[in-house]
């Protein structure tokens, strides 16, 4: 499953830090403020303009600010060295945090009060920070122009009170903390960056560098996601590591014998074994990619703590092509076998080389549209999968699913066709020679169009799968998003972002991806041709003339319905050439016995029901 997410990450660094609230404004006239002495946070030590006179008003004490001060801490550990450098930026979090409060005394009616407000830092300071720590970046927790009529939470010079009904003045103006002049007594203790763990520091100085190399970073720090992404457990991801390192040497293997049986030991590349043998091939190519990841383990995805591989790597562009290739070729080769069956099925001859245009056309295309993607440096590793592959979904939907989806359309009308004729073929010659008929002429055709039924509905569950993920991009995104927030500020072991990918449905896509092989194995590795191949190779004579075997004995399909001479073959002073056409003679002695039957009942109603009955029983 294949998914490139960028982060960008809301940060909250103000007076309070609450997410997902609009930043309230604080310094609003309160009856019940009040100015009290600083309590003491290690964050902001020597930093405090007037750590005699903290403003606290009815909204929040002291200790809601030792909590948000710590938030900033965990969140100014991780920043870029653009913001931690410049001292001023700490200076400014601190006083933003524990804001200085002056009192004023005000008689009204002959009563006199004293009222406390704040002097929050000038808007510039905010501005000045916010660039340096944010790269442009505004959120509503740290708005430097927030403002309710003439009061802001971060003033442009002033805040003007109306004090009238107070016994002050319409126009009580504030000035702001200039938080740039304030003197630091060098007590302040240093702050050693790092991450909150899962995610890793990676400090850089080069950003999109750092990002094309495949970090992850969050923006305005020097904190990456971890490798593999925190969206399964990790023992989810060790699962499906596990259970590629099982099934695609399995499948690899399988297919591996079909190339044997019909294209090393076999002798007569008829179409037949020729779609089999590309088919077998591209399905061991998209297994071989495999063998990079189960060779390095992780590394080969994550070559290094926070890095995602990329096309760099030789492993990582080898996998990633090679992989794509094969996926490319095997739906192509599942796309023409459907052609093919059904040109077998409507008895329609084409010219003998017209397989070398499949040949042609197929590679043209697969290599194509995997060496699009290796110019582009598309290839590498992103998030919820296991290896290399496309990363950008444009190119991912152009060059694959756009593609496979096609190709699927073309396989399915193909399929709904080859139903159709063998339905008209089926009726006719059950009419003739009833049930027993008509069951083996479904017989004779039923593995190759159960492998293409079967393979259908993978590509269709795959093909769904992949664009429903996009469809939750944003889901998953936002997950992702309030895990890395809540790691920085909160450092909670309660954190976490499983769950935001389904497991399942993952497992599930990446095995199908992976099984085609045993398959191909099952449906085109266990029939009377492979039989036939295997005990007429050389390898197998040379066995038996080992062994003493001086005969073996090959009963052919149907067998009933063949001349009693040919019913046996006999192997020993028999060459080649006669057993091929031993077995061709008794192939068309069948398909005549069939025709035979069909002809009588085409001689009452005409039409093209002879030509589709014999040519179905090859």
């Amino acid at each position: 499953m294949v998914m490139v997410i960028t982060l960008l990450l809301l940060y909250c660094a103000n007076n309070v830090l609450v997410l997902g609230k609009q930043q309230p404004i604080y310094f609003n006239f309160d009856t019940n403020a009040r100015c009290e002495p600083w309590v003491e946070h290690s964050f902001c030590t020597g930093l405090i303009k007037n750590p005699d006179s903290i403003f606290v008003s009815s909204m929040r004490t002291q200790a809601d600010m030792a909590a948000n001060a710590t938030m900033a801490e965990n969140l100014y550990k991780s920043l870029s060295t653009n913001c931690t450098s410049n001292e001023f930026n700490r200076i400014f979090f601190c006083n933003a945090i524990f804001t200085e409060c002056i009192n004023i005394t005000l008689t009204n009616n002959g009563v006199t009060n004293t009222y406390a407000l704040g002097v929050p830092p000038c808007q510039l300071n905010c501005e000045d920070t916010t660039t340096s720590c944010m790269q442009g970046f505004t959120t509503p927790e740290l708005n430097c122009t927030a403002q309710e009529g003439s009061i802001y939470n971060y003033p442009p010079m002033v805040n003007i009170y109306n004090l009238t009904d107070y016994g002050g003045q319409p126009g009580h103006a504030v000035q702001c903390s200039n938080t740039s002049q304030i003197q630091t007594n060098g007590t302040a203790p240093p702050i050693r960056p790092s991450c909150n763990s899962p995610l890793v520091y990676h400090p850089t100085n080069d950003y999109a560098g750092d990002v094309d190399r495949g970090f992850y970073l969050i923006n305005g720090t020097d904190c990456a996601l971890p490798c593999p992404a925190p969206l399964f457990s990790k023992r989810e991801w060790d699962n499906l590591m596990l259970m590629v390192s099982i099934v695609s040497p399995i499948s690899f293997c399988c297919v591996a014998v079909n190339l044997i049986t019909y294209l090393v030991i076999n002798r007569k590349y008829d179409r037949y074994a020729i779609g089999i043998s590309f088919l077998s091939f591209s399905t061991l190519l998209m297994n071989m990619s495999d063998f990079f990841y189960i060779h390095e383990g992780w590394k080969a995805s994550c070559p290094e703590p926070g890095r995602y591989a990329r096309q760099d790597s030789p492993s990582c562009a080898a996998a990633g092509f090679i992989f794509q290739y094969g996926a490319i070729s095997a739906i192509l080769w599942w796309t023409s076998i459907t052609f093919d069956l059904w040109l077998n099925v409507r008895k329609i001859k084409m010219a003998k080389n017209y397989v070398k245009h499949y040949l042609i056309t197929i590679n043209v295309v697969a290599i194509s549209l995997s060496i699009a993607p290796l110019f582009a440096k598309q290839y590498g590793y992103t998030i919820g999968g296991i290896g290399c592959w496309i990363m950008d979904n444009s190119w991912l939907n152009g060059t694959f699913w756009i593609p496979l989806g096609t190709c699927l359309f073309i396989g399915a009308t193909f399929i709904f066709l080859i139903i159709y004729e063998v339905y008209k073929v089926v009726t006719a010659v059950s009419d003739i020679n009833g049930r027993s008929t008509k069951m083996r002429l479904v017989r004779f055709n039923l593995r190759p169009f159960l492998i293409i039924v079967f393979l259908f509905g993978e590509f269709i569950y795959l093909f769904g799968y992949h664009f429903y993920i996009q469809s939750q991009t944003d889901y998953y995104t936002q997950r992702l998003k309030d895990f890395v927030m809540c790691i920085m500020l909160n450092k909670s072991p309660s954190c976490s972002a499983e769950g935001a990918l389904p497991y399942k449905s993952n497992f599930t896509t990446l095995f199908l991806m992976r099984i085609y092989g045993i398959e191909l194995m099952i449906f085109y590795g266990f029939t009377q041709k492979t039989k036939r191949i295997w005990l007429r190779s050389p390898l197998l004579k040379r066995f038996r003339s080992f062994l003493g075997i001086s005969s073996v004995s090959v009963t052919p399909p149907n067998q009933g319905t063949i001349n009693s001479s040919s019913r046996h073959l006999r192997t020993k002073n028999m060459d080649d050439e006669d057993e091929d056409e031993i077995e061709y003679e008794e192939e068309q002695a069948e398909m005549e016995k069939q025709g035979d039957d069909v002809r009588s009942h085409d001689d009452k109603d005409g039409g093209d029901i002879n030509n589709n009955s014999n040519h179905i029983n090859e």
